[in-house]
């Protein structure tokens, strides 16, 4: 039995907000009041908020590591809204809506990169089985597209004038979005170099007909 506290207003909006969070329906959750709500003296001083101890059953394996993923969050931001979609190859993405995004991203991705660490530690004896990445407010999404439009340019200008382009360090999701980009541009071959999950990219030029290696593309995690 997995278990995670919320706070609201009131008890009825406190165990609203778990349902919400957890996308769990009112069936599959038992709850404790841990505090009840109480109001200030004739309406002034300091209110109290209600806190409620929210109880659920763990599901299968999946399930469960995701359900262990999403508390994680909330307990990082209780307010925060949490969807799961599916991708391919057992891949879940966990999206995360929260008006403290900023703080949980860091920056440069800093926050949001150690949340990963731990969840990929978290599914350490699964890693072969599934795949769960943590994406806040479409921050992926949008350096996504940042990343790629950075080294489509750089690659270009290599193409131009057949010099070797080193692109800032990246992590593992970074580098693989350049490797499978840039192999869709004839002559241009990427490779990572450094040493542990932060490295950078050395983008060069081949010549037009050149086979790529697909030795450094297969070492990068997805």
């Amino acid at each position: 039995m997995l278990y995670i506290d919320f706070e609201a207003a009131t008890e009825a909006e406190a165990v609203q907000l778990a349902l919400d969070s957890l996308g769990l329906t009112r069936d599959d959750i038992t709850y404790e009041v841990l505090e009840k709500e109480k109001k200030g003296l004739f309406g002034l001083g300091k209110s109290q908020k209600a806190k409620v101890r929210i109880f659920y059953k763990e599901k299968s394996e999946l399930n469960h590591l995701i359900e262990k993923v999403k508390t994680l969050l909330l307990m990082l931001e209780p307010a925060a809204k949490i969807e799961v979609n599916t991708s391919e190859d057992n891949k879940y993405v966990i999206s995360v809506e929260s008006e403290e995004s900023s703080h949980l991203i860091g920056r440069g991705g800093k926050n949001l990169q150690a949340i990963q660490n731990v969840v990929n530690a978290m599914l350490q004896k699964n890693q072969n089985k599934y795949k769960i990445l943590i994406d806040i407010d479409r921050y992926y999404a949008r350096k996504e597209k940042s990343v790629i439009e950075q080294a489509v340019a750089a690659a270009e200008k290599v193409r131009q004038f057949k010099k070797p382009i080193f692109l800032q360090p990246m992590n593992p999701f970074e580098r693989r979005l350049v490797h499978m980009e840039l192999k869709k541009m004839n002559g241009i071959f990427t490779e990572s170099e450094g040493s542990g999950t932060i490295k950078k990219i050395r983008i060069s030029w081949q010549g037009e007909g050149a086979a790529r290696p697909e030795e450094d593309l297969q070492k990068e995690p997805g």
